[in-house]
Protein backbone atom coordinates (compact mmCIF):
# COMPACT_ATOMS: atom_id res chain seq x y z
CA UNK A 1 0.00 0.00 0.00
CA UNK A 2 0.97 3.43 -0.82
CA UNK A 3 2.25 5.76 2.10
CA UNK A 4 0.85 8.64 0.36
CA UNK A 5 -3.19 8.42 1.10
CA UNK A 6 -5.86 10.48 -0.07
CA UNK A 7 -9.19 11.11 1.94
CA UNK A 8 -11.77 12.02 -0.09
CA UNK A 9 -13.89 13.29 3.06
CA UNK A 10 -14.54 16.43 5.11
CA UNK A 11 -15.30 17.42 8.52
CA UNK A 12 -14.53 15.33 11.47
CA UNK A 13 -14.48 11.86 9.96
CA UNK A 14 -11.75 13.80 7.13
CA UNK A 15 -9.37 14.59 10.67
CA UNK A 16 -10.33 11.22 12.22
CA UNK A 17 -8.65 10.27 8.91
CA UNK A 18 -6.03 12.19 9.08
CA UNK A 19 -4.90 11.42 12.30
CA UNK A 20 -4.74 6.99 11.94
CA UNK A 21 -2.68 7.73 8.79
CA UNK A 22 -0.09 9.35 10.91
CA UNK A 23 -0.11 7.02 13.31
CA UNK A 24 1.20 5.20 10.80
CA UNK A 25 3.24 6.31 9.39
CA UNK A 26 1.45 7.43 6.07
CA UNK A 27 1.28 10.67 4.38
CA UNK A 28 -2.47 11.76 4.06
CA UNK A 29 -3.52 13.89 1.30
CA UNK A 30 -7.31 15.30 1.47
CA UNK A 31 -9.82 17.50 -1.05
CA UNK A 32 -12.01 20.40 -0.68
CA UNK A 33 -13.78 22.79 -1.98
CA UNK A 34 -13.10 25.93 -2.01
CA UNK A 35 -15.65 27.61 0.05
CA UNK A 36 -13.91 25.11 2.60
CA UNK A 37 -10.62 26.07 2.23
CA UNK A 38 -10.25 27.44 6.00
CA UNK A 39 -11.78 24.16 6.98
CA UNK A 40 -9.61 22.29 10.10
CA UNK A 41 -8.78 18.82 7.65
CA UNK A 42 -7.60 21.31 5.03
CA UNK A 43 -5.69 22.88 7.81
CA UNK A 44 -4.63 19.79 9.44
CA UNK A 45 -3.60 17.62 6.16
CA UNK A 46 0.02 17.47 4.77
CA UNK A 47 -1.42 18.43 1.29
CA UNK A 48 -4.75 19.78 0.28
CA UNK A 49 -6.14 19.55 -3.26
CA UNK A 50 -9.06 22.03 -4.31
CA UNK A 51 -11.79 20.69 -6.07
CA UNK A 52 -13.65 23.11 -8.00
CA UNK A 53 -17.39 21.81 -8.63
CA UNK A 54 -20.61 24.04 -8.75
CA UNK A 55 -22.22 22.36 -5.67
CA UNK A 56 -20.23 22.52 -3.05
CA UNK A 57 -20.55 19.02 -2.01
CA UNK A 58 -19.62 17.21 -5.71
CA UNK A 59 -15.61 17.72 -4.57
CA UNK A 60 -16.17 15.16 -2.28
CA UNK A 61 -18.81 12.83 -4.47
CA UNK A 62 -17.08 13.10 -8.08
CA UNK A 63 -15.08 9.74 -9.00
CA UNK A 64 -13.65 11.17 -11.63
CA UNK A 65 -12.67 14.22 -9.78
CA UNK A 66 -11.20 12.33 -6.52
CA UNK A 67 -8.81 9.46 -8.98
CA UNK A 68 -7.33 12.95 -10.72
CA UNK A 69 -6.40 14.64 -7.65
CA UNK A 70 -5.00 11.24 -6.62
CA UNK A 71 -2.87 11.38 -9.29
CA UNK A 72 -1.91 14.78 -8.58
CA UNK A 73 -0.68 14.35 -5.47
CA UNK A 74 1.09 11.23 -6.49
CA UNK A 75 -1.12 8.84 -3.94
CA UNK A 76 -1.52 5.31 -4.93
CA UNK A 77 -4.34 4.55 -1.83
CA UNK A 78 -7.32 6.15 -1.31
CA UNK A 79 -9.40 6.30 2.51
CA UNK A 80 -13.10 6.80 1.39
CA UNK A 81 -13.95 6.46 5.06
CA UNK A 82 -17.83 6.65 4.87
CA UNK A 83 -20.39 8.50 2.05
CA UNK A 84 -21.48 7.63 -1.22
CA UNK A 85 -17.50 6.66 -2.66
CA UNK A 86 -17.18 4.64 0.32
CA UNK A 87 -20.10 1.73 -0.61
CA UNK A 88 -19.35 2.21 -4.61
CA UNK A 89 -18.62 -0.51 -6.51
CA UNK A 90 -17.99 1.14 -9.13
CA UNK A 91 -15.72 3.67 -7.51
CA UNK A 92 -13.67 0.34 -5.90
CA UNK A 93 -13.40 -0.60 -9.34
CA UNK A 94 -12.31 2.89 -10.89
CA UNK A 95 -9.08 2.81 -8.00
CA UNK A 96 -8.10 -0.56 -9.07
CA UNK A 97 -8.31 0.32 -12.64
CA UNK A 98 -5.49 3.26 -12.26
CA UNK A 99 -3.39 1.21 -9.98
CA UNK A 100 -5.00 2.79 -6.74
CA UNK A 101 -5.77 0.92 -3.36
CA UNK A 102 -9.16 1.19 -2.13
CA UNK A 103 -9.60 0.68 1.83
CA UNK A 104 -12.60 -1.01 1.87
CA UNK A 105 -14.42 -4.24 0.72
CA UNK A 106 -13.52 -5.88 -2.78
CA UNK A 107 -15.72 -4.13 -5.48
CA UNK A 108 -17.83 -7.49 -5.79
CA UNK A 109 -18.53 -7.26 -1.96
CA UNK A 110 -19.97 -4.04 -2.61
CA UNK A 111 -21.56 -4.57 -5.49
CA UNK A 112 -23.40 -7.27 -3.53
CA UNK A 113 -24.88 -5.55 -0.54
CA UNK A 114 -24.98 -2.29 -1.99
CA UNK A 115 -28.00 -3.83 -4.22
CA UNK A 116 -30.46 -4.35 -1.05
CA UNK A 117 -32.82 -7.02 -2.97
CA UNK A 118 -29.61 -9.14 -3.75
CA UNK A 119 -28.34 -8.75 0.17
CA UNK A 120 -32.02 -9.79 1.25
CA UNK A 121 -31.69 -12.73 -1.20
CA UNK A 122 -27.88 -13.50 0.30
CA UNK A 123 -29.68 -12.99 4.39
CA UNK A 124 -32.13 -15.65 3.65
CA UNK A 125 -29.25 -18.23 2.20
CA UNK A 126 -27.52 -17.83 5.51
CA UNK A 127 -30.86 -18.56 7.20
CA UNK A 128 -31.12 -14.98 8.68
CA UNK A 129 -34.86 -14.14 8.48
CA UNK A 130 -35.76 -11.30 6.45
CA UNK A 131 -38.51 -8.68 6.43
CA UNK A 132 -41.46 -9.26 3.83
CA UNK A 133 -41.39 -7.10 0.45
CA UNK A 134 -40.69 -6.74 -2.90
CA UNK A 135 -38.10 -9.58 -4.17
CA UNK A 136 -36.45 -6.84 -6.91
CA UNK A 137 -36.60 -3.17 -7.06
CA UNK A 138 -39.25 -1.13 -9.09
CA UNK A 139 -38.89 2.31 -10.89
CA UNK A 140 -42.75 2.91 -11.79
CA UNK A 141 -44.99 4.22 -8.81
CA UNK A 142 -48.23 2.84 -10.47
CA UNK A 143 -46.47 -0.89 -10.33
CA UNK A 144 -45.57 -0.43 -7.31
CA UNK A 145 -49.02 0.63 -5.71
CA UNK A 146 -50.56 -2.98 -7.15
CA UNK A 147 -47.37 -4.44 -5.56
CA UNK A 148 -48.31 -2.26 -2.28
CA UNK A 149 -51.50 -3.27 -1.70
CA UNK A 150 -50.90 -6.77 -1.34
CA UNK A 151 -48.21 -6.10 1.61
CA UNK A 152 -50.32 -4.12 3.23
CA UNK A 153 -50.23 -0.88 5.49
CA UNK A 154 -47.83 0.04 7.34
CA UNK A 155 -45.05 -0.05 4.83
CA UNK A 156 -41.86 1.11 4.04
CA UNK A 157 -40.53 2.85 0.74
CA UNK A 158 -36.80 2.96 0.33
CA UNK A 159 -34.28 3.61 -1.82
CA UNK A 160 -32.55 0.82 -3.34
CA UNK A 161 -29.16 2.69 -3.88
CA UNK A 162 -28.71 4.18 -0.04
CA UNK A 163 -28.95 4.82 3.43
CA UNK A 164 -29.39 6.79 6.13
CA UNK A 165 -32.85 7.69 6.08
CA UNK A 166 -32.44 9.40 2.55
CA UNK A 167 -35.24 7.94 -0.23
CA UNK A 168 -37.39 6.83 2.78
CA UNK A 169 -41.03 7.34 3.33
CA UNK A 170 -43.50 5.27 5.57
CA UNK A 171 -46.84 4.80 4.25
CA UNK A 172 -49.66 4.45 6.74
CA UNK A 173 -52.43 4.74 4.14
CA UNK A 174 -52.15 3.13 0.44
CA UNK A 175 -53.83 6.91 -0.51
CA UNK A 176 -50.93 8.32 -0.12
CA UNK A 177 -48.96 5.63 -1.67
CA UNK A 178 -48.15 7.81 -4.97
CA UNK A 179 -46.75 10.69 -3.62
CA UNK A 180 -45.20 9.47 -1.20
CA UNK A 181 -43.50 7.18 -3.68
CA UNK A 182 -42.61 9.84 -6.13
CA UNK A 183 -41.38 12.02 -3.14
CA UNK A 184 -38.63 9.09 -2.23
CA UNK A 185 -37.97 8.52 -5.28
CA UNK A 186 -37.05 11.92 -6.50
CA UNK A 187 -34.47 12.28 -3.22
CA UNK A 188 -33.08 8.69 -3.61
CA UNK A 189 -32.27 10.26 -7.38
CA UNK A 190 -30.77 13.51 -6.15
CA UNK A 191 -28.30 11.39 -3.33
CA UNK A 192 -27.50 8.34 -4.77
CA UNK A 193 -28.52 9.18 -8.44
CA UNK A 194 -30.32 5.60 -8.30
CA UNK A 195 -34.41 5.70 -8.88
CA UNK A 196 -34.69 1.99 -8.31
CA UNK A 197 -37.00 1.78 -4.92
CA UNK A 198 -37.69 -1.07 -2.68
CA UNK A 199 -41.00 -1.89 -1.17
CA UNK A 200 -41.27 -3.74 2.40
CA UNK A 201 -43.74 -3.93 5.58
CA UNK A 202 -43.23 -1.90 8.09
CA UNK A 203 -41.83 -2.57 11.84
CA UNK A 204 -43.67 0.10 13.70
CA UNK A 205 -42.01 0.52 17.20
CA UNK A 206 -38.92 -2.04 16.32
CA UNK A 207 -35.14 -1.64 17.71
CA UNK A 208 -32.64 -0.48 15.40
CA UNK A 209 -29.69 -2.98 16.12
CA UNK A 210 -26.17 -3.00 14.00
CA UNK A 211 -23.25 -5.34 14.56
CA UNK A 212 -19.59 -4.39 13.79
CA UNK A 213 -17.46 -7.17 12.18
CA UNK A 214 -13.88 -7.19 10.63
CA UNK A 215 -12.25 -8.76 7.80
CA UNK A 216 -9.06 -9.54 6.10
CA UNK A 217 -7.73 -10.74 2.85
CA UNK A 218 -7.34 -14.51 4.29
CA UNK A 219 -10.72 -15.31 5.39
CA UNK A 220 -10.54 -14.18 9.09
CA UNK A 221 -14.17 -12.17 10.26
CA UNK A 222 -14.48 -11.18 13.74
CA UNK A 223 -17.22 -9.64 15.60
CA UNK A 224 -16.71 -6.63 17.17
CA UNK A 225 -20.44 -6.60 19.76
CA UNK A 226 -22.99 -4.79 18.87
CA UNK A 227 -24.38 -0.79 18.83
CA UNK A 228 -28.17 0.26 19.81
CA UNK A 229 -29.03 2.54 17.11
CA UNK A 230 -33.04 2.98 18.30
CA UNK A 231 -32.52 7.04 18.50
CA UNK A 232 -33.67 8.39 16.02
CA UNK A 233 -35.51 11.31 14.25
CA UNK A 234 -36.76 10.51 10.83
CA UNK A 235 -34.59 7.54 10.67
CA UNK A 236 -31.49 9.87 11.61
CA UNK A 237 -29.18 8.67 14.38
CA UNK A 238 -28.91 11.04 17.28
CA UNK A 239 -27.44 8.91 19.81
CA UNK A 240 -26.17 5.33 19.69
CA UNK A 241 -24.56 3.03 22.41
CA UNK A 242 -22.52 -0.03 22.62
CA UNK A 243 -23.13 -2.45 23.46
CA UNK A 244 -26.82 -2.17 22.82
CA UNK A 245 -29.28 -1.45 25.90
CA UNK A 246 -32.77 -3.76 26.15
CA UNK A 247 -31.73 -6.88 24.30
CA UNK A 248 -31.33 -10.36 25.75
CA UNK A 249 -28.07 -11.88 25.94
CA UNK A 250 -29.68 -14.90 23.83
CA UNK A 251 -30.25 -12.46 21.35
CA UNK A 252 -27.36 -10.80 21.37
CA UNK A 253 -25.12 -13.97 20.97
CA UNK A 254 -27.88 -14.88 17.78
CA UNK A 255 -27.18 -11.37 16.13
CA UNK A 256 -23.28 -11.64 16.57
CA UNK A 257 -23.76 -15.57 14.92
CA UNK A 258 -26.05 -14.60 12.04
CA UNK A 259 -23.51 -11.17 11.37
CA UNK A 260 -20.66 -13.55 10.88
CA UNK A 261 -22.27 -15.97 8.91
CA UNK A 262 -23.26 -12.99 6.14
CA UNK A 263 -19.80 -11.75 6.58
CA UNK A 264 -18.03 -15.13 5.70
CA UNK A 265 -20.71 -15.87 2.93
CA UNK A 266 -19.62 -13.03 1.17
CA UNK A 267 -16.02 -12.93 1.99
CA UNK A 268 -15.82 -9.35 3.73
CA UNK A 269 -12.48 -7.38 3.91
CA UNK A 270 -12.03 -4.43 5.89
CA UNK A 271 -14.44 -2.95 8.46
CA UNK A 272 -18.72 -3.13 7.93
CA UNK A 273 -21.72 -3.59 9.72
CA UNK A 274 -24.71 -5.65 9.81
CA UNK A 275 -27.85 -4.14 10.84
CA UNK A 276 -31.01 -5.83 12.46
CA UNK A 277 -34.82 -4.87 13.41
CA UNK A 278 -36.03 -6.16 16.55
CA UNK A 279 -40.06 -6.48 16.52
CA UNK A 280 -41.67 -5.55 19.58
CA UNK A 281 -42.21 -9.40 19.98
CA UNK A 282 -38.03 -9.31 20.49
CA UNK A 283 -37.82 -11.27 16.54
CA UNK A 284 -34.86 -9.91 14.51
CA UNK A 285 -34.65 -9.55 11.13
CA UNK A 286 -31.93 -8.67 8.40
CA UNK A 287 -31.71 -4.75 7.55
CA UNK A 288 -28.83 -4.31 5.08
CA UNK A 289 -25.02 -4.59 5.12
CA UNK A 290 -23.02 -1.08 5.88
CA UNK A 291 -20.00 -1.60 3.70
CA UNK A 292 -17.72 0.68 5.25
CA UNK A 293 -16.88 2.95 8.68
CA UNK A 294 -20.20 3.84 10.48
CA UNK A 295 -20.05 7.33 12.08
CA UNK A 296 -21.12 5.60 14.88
CA UNK A 297 -17.69 3.28 15.61
CA UNK A 298 -16.09 5.17 18.40
CA UNK A 299 -18.23 3.40 20.99
CA UNK A 300 -17.29 -0.05 19.97
CA UNK A 301 -13.58 1.39 19.84
CA UNK A 302 -14.17 2.64 23.41
CA UNK A 303 -15.97 -0.75 25.24
CA UNK A 304 -13.20 -3.28 22.78
CA UNK A 305 -9.87 -0.98 22.63
CA UNK A 306 -9.76 -2.07 19.10
CA UNK A 307 -8.90 0.94 16.95
CA UNK A 308 -11.04 -0.01 13.84
CA UNK A 309 -9.97 2.37 11.08
CA UNK A 310 -6.46 1.68 12.22
CA UNK A 311 -6.63 -2.29 11.40
CA UNK A 312 -8.64 -1.02 8.01
CA UNK A 313 -5.40 0.83 7.12
CA UNK A 314 -3.57 -2.37 7.84
CA UNK A 315 -5.71 -5.29 6.02
CA UNK A 316 -5.66 -2.80 3.22
CA UNK A 317 -1.56 -3.10 3.28
CA UNK A 318 -2.01 -6.84 3.26
CA UNK A 319 -1.59 -7.46 6.72
CA UNK A 320 -3.92 -10.73 8.93
CA UNK A 321 -6.10 -9.49 11.05
CA UNK A 322 -4.43 -8.69 14.59
CA UNK A 323 -6.89 -10.40 16.40
CA UNK A 324 -8.56 -13.35 16.78
CA UNK A 325 -12.27 -13.51 18.18
CA UNK A 326 -11.10 -14.91 21.77
CA UNK A 327 -9.38 -11.84 22.04
CA UNK A 328 -12.29 -9.65 22.24
CA UNK A 329 -13.57 -8.63 25.23
CA UNK A 330 -16.09 -5.84 26.27
CA UNK A 331 -15.26 -3.13 28.84
CA UNK A 332 -18.26 -0.82 30.18
CA UNK A 333 -20.34 1.08 28.33
CA UNK A 334 -20.31 3.96 25.74
CA UNK A 335 -22.53 6.14 24.44
CA UNK A 336 -21.90 8.60 21.16
CA UNK A 337 -23.90 11.82 20.78
CA UNK A 338 -23.76 13.40 17.74
CA UNK A 339 -24.01 17.44 17.62
CA UNK A 340 -26.18 18.96 14.68
CA UNK A 341 -26.05 22.75 13.76
CA UNK A 342 -30.03 22.53 13.65
CA UNK A 343 -32.60 24.84 15.65
CA UNK A 344 -34.49 22.29 17.76
CA UNK A 345 -36.37 24.74 19.20
CA UNK A 346 -39.89 23.31 17.93
CA UNK A 347 -41.43 20.02 16.50
CA UNK A 348 -39.54 20.79 13.26
CA UNK A 349 -35.57 20.96 12.59
CA UNK A 350 -33.69 23.38 10.95
CA UNK A 351 -30.72 23.50 9.58
CA UNK A 352 -28.28 26.70 11.55
CA UNK A 353 -25.21 28.11 10.20
CA UNK A 354 -23.06 30.87 10.68
CA UNK A 355 -19.37 32.17 12.11
CA UNK A 356 -18.31 29.91 15.45
CA UNK A 357 -17.68 32.88 17.89
CA UNK A 358 -16.96 30.53 20.73
CA UNK A 359 -15.69 26.38 20.79
CA UNK A 360 -15.26 25.06 24.11
CA UNK A 361 -14.55 20.99 23.72
CA UNK A 362 -15.46 18.95 27.63
CA UNK A 363 -12.37 16.69 28.12
CA UNK A 364 -11.11 14.32 31.45
CA UNK A 365 -11.22 10.47 31.59
CA UNK A 366 -13.85 8.79 29.35
CA UNK A 367 -14.52 12.17 26.81
CA UNK A 368 -13.55 11.80 23.49
CA UNK A 369 -14.85 14.79 21.04
CA UNK A 370 -14.60 14.60 17.15
CA UNK A 371 -15.37 17.85 15.76
CA UNK A 372 -13.66 20.17 13.00
CA UNK A 373 -15.04 23.02 14.54
CA UNK A 374 -12.78 26.06 15.91
CA UNK A 375 -13.50 30.23 16.95
CA UNK A 376 -13.56 31.96 13.28
CA UNK A 377 -14.76 28.81 11.27
CA UNK A 378 -18.15 29.62 9.25
CA UNK A 379 -20.44 26.77 9.07
CA UNK A 380 -22.82 26.63 6.15
CA UNK A 381 -25.90 24.58 4.64
CA UNK A 382 -23.99 23.30 2.29
CA UNK A 383 -23.50 20.10 4.64
CA UNK A 384 -24.51 17.44 6.07
CA UNK A 385 -25.33 19.28 10.13
CA UNK A 386 -23.34 17.20 11.91
CA UNK A 387 -20.76 19.02 13.42
CA UNK A 388 -19.16 17.24 15.92
CA UNK A 389 -19.78 13.77 18.07
CA UNK A 390 -19.17 13.39 21.57
CA UNK A 391 -18.55 10.10 22.76
CA UNK A 392 -18.30 8.75 26.70
CA UNK A 393 -17.10 5.84 27.76
CA UNK A 394 -17.54 4.59 31.88
CA UNK A 395 -17.56 1.48 33.92
CA UNK A 396 -21.69 0.53 33.29
CA UNK A 397 -25.05 2.64 31.68
CA UNK A 398 -25.69 4.66 34.24
CA UNK A 399 -22.69 6.25 35.00
CA UNK A 400 -21.89 6.68 31.15
CA UNK A 401 -25.06 8.91 31.28
CA UNK A 402 -24.21 10.63 33.88
CA UNK A 403 -20.77 11.53 32.24
CA UNK A 404 -22.60 12.45 28.72
CA UNK A 405 -24.74 14.85 30.51
CA UNK A 406 -22.03 16.37 31.87
CA UNK A 407 -19.74 16.96 29.01
CA UNK A 408 -22.40 17.63 27.14
CA UNK A 409 -23.65 21.16 29.80
CA UNK A 410 -19.61 21.51 29.40
CA UNK A 411 -19.78 21.96 25.67
CA UNK A 412 -20.23 25.48 24.58
CA UNK A 413 -20.64 26.20 20.79
CA UNK A 414 -21.00 29.80 19.83
CA UNK A 415 -22.58 31.00 16.60
CA UNK A 416 -25.29 28.57 15.65
CA UNK A 417 -27.84 26.87 17.50
CA UNK A 418 -27.20 23.18 18.22
CA UNK A 419 -29.38 20.52 19.61
CA UNK A 420 -27.23 19.92 22.91
CA UNK A 421 -29.90 20.56 25.13
CA UNK A 422 -31.89 18.29 23.35
CA UNK A 423 -28.77 15.73 23.42
CA UNK A 424 -29.74 16.46 27.47
CA UNK A 425 -33.23 16.15 27.28
CA UNK A 426 -33.41 12.63 25.78
CA UNK A 427 -30.14 11.07 27.90
CA UNK A 428 -32.40 12.61 31.02
CA UNK A 429 -35.49 11.00 30.28
CA UNK A 430 -37.65 7.88 31.59
CA UNK A 431 -37.34 6.20 27.95
CA UNK A 432 -33.82 7.14 27.33
CA UNK A 433 -32.44 5.55 30.83
CA UNK A 434 -34.82 2.42 30.86
CA UNK A 435 -32.78 0.83 28.03
CA UNK A 436 -36.13 0.35 26.60
CA UNK A 437 -36.73 2.53 23.59
CA UNK A 438 -37.53 1.93 19.85
CA UNK A 439 -37.25 4.18 16.77
CA UNK A 440 -39.94 6.20 17.60
CA UNK A 441 -39.19 7.00 21.05
CA UNK A 442 -37.44 10.14 20.44
CA UNK A 443 -40.55 11.83 18.67
CA UNK A 444 -42.11 11.05 21.48
CA UNK A 445 -39.65 12.67 23.65
CA UNK A 446 -39.75 15.91 21.76
CA UNK A 447 -43.63 15.77 20.89
CA UNK A 448 -45.67 14.36 23.83
CA UNK A 449 -49.01 12.41 22.86
CA UNK A 450 -51.17 15.62 23.29
CA UNK A 451 -49.44 17.88 21.74
CA UNK A 452 -48.80 15.66 18.57
CA UNK A 453 -49.05 17.30 15.01
CA UNK A 454 -48.67 15.42 11.56
CA UNK A 455 -45.50 15.54 10.33
CA UNK A 456 -44.35 17.68 7.77
CA UNK A 457 -43.50 15.99 4.76
CA UNK A 458 -41.09 18.08 2.68
CA UNK A 459 -40.63 18.06 -1.34
CA UNK A 460 -36.90 18.06 -2.12
CA UNK A 461 -37.33 21.44 -3.66
CA UNK A 462 -38.25 22.86 0.19
CA UNK A 463 -34.98 20.97 1.59
CA UNK A 464 -32.80 22.59 -0.38
CA UNK A 465 -34.08 25.75 0.23
CA UNK A 466 -33.85 24.69 3.67
CA UNK A 467 -30.43 23.16 3.12
CA UNK A 468 -31.21 20.04 3.97
CA UNK A 469 -30.49 18.80 1.03
CA UNK A 470 -26.72 19.16 0.98
CA UNK A 471 -25.27 15.90 2.80
CA UNK A 472 -22.02 14.27 1.98
CA UNK A 473 -22.37 11.46 4.32
CA UNK A 474 -24.99 9.47 5.72
CA UNK A 475 -25.63 7.63 9.21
Amino acid sequence: MSKRVLIPNRGEIAIRGIHACEELGYTPVVVYHPSEKDSLHVKLAHEAIEINTKEPEGAYLSPLRIINAARKSKCKTILPLIGFLSESSNFARLCWANGITFVGPKAKTLKAVADKTHAKKIADKVNIPIIPGTDKPITDAKKAYAIAEKIGCPQMIKSDGGGGGRGMRIVYDLGDFINLFNAAQQEARLYFNNDKMLLERYLPNCRHVEVQILGDNYGNIIVLGDRGCSMQYRHQKMIEEALAPGITQTLRKQLWGMAKRIGKHIGYRGAGTVEFFIDEEGKPYFGEVNGRLQIEHPVTEAITGVDILRTMLLIADGEKMPYAQKDIEYNGHSIECRINALDCSGTEFYPSSGTITEYIAPGGNGIRVDSHLYPGFTVTDDFDPMVSKLTVHDENREYAIARAISALRAYTIGGIDTNIDLLIKILESPQFRSGQYHTGTLEEIITPESQAEPAIELTVDQMYQDGVAHGCYEG
